[in-house]
């Protein structure tokens, strides 16, 4: 993945024409790549996490994550929330607080 600096005007040009397709607003690829990720798609297992995409398709998170967020948003994923374990497997418990007095006014 090679970052590129292009023309604002010809990127918009080249999205409008089909021959682009923004992810996001510094972020462009072209629709043969968004169609093999679709098509690479079916080798994840029905859920799995950004860490499980980008290592399946070869990226990393700065390009998982936006290119996930387009794809739940056209409906070719659906995000579930997070499915991670609690950091604690027991909740903590904290002394509670000593109760202050108000001022006196």
């Amino acid at each position: 993945m090679a970052e590129l600096r292009a023309d604002p005007e010809l990127v918009h040009i080249l999205v409008r024409e089909g021959r682009l397709v923004r992810i996001s607003d510094h972020l462009v690829y072209l629709p043969e790549q968004i169609e093999e990720l679709l098509a690479r798609l079916g080798d994840l297992p029905e859920r799995f996490t950004v860490a499980a995409f980008r290592d399946a398709m070869g990226l990393t998170r700065k390009y998982a994550v936006p290119l996930l967020e387009r794809l739940d948003g056209s409906g070719a994923t659906v995000r579930h929330g997070y499915d991670l374990p609690p950091r604690h497997p027991t909740p903590i418990k904290r002394s509670p607080r000593p109760k202050r007095n108000p001022p006196n006014l």
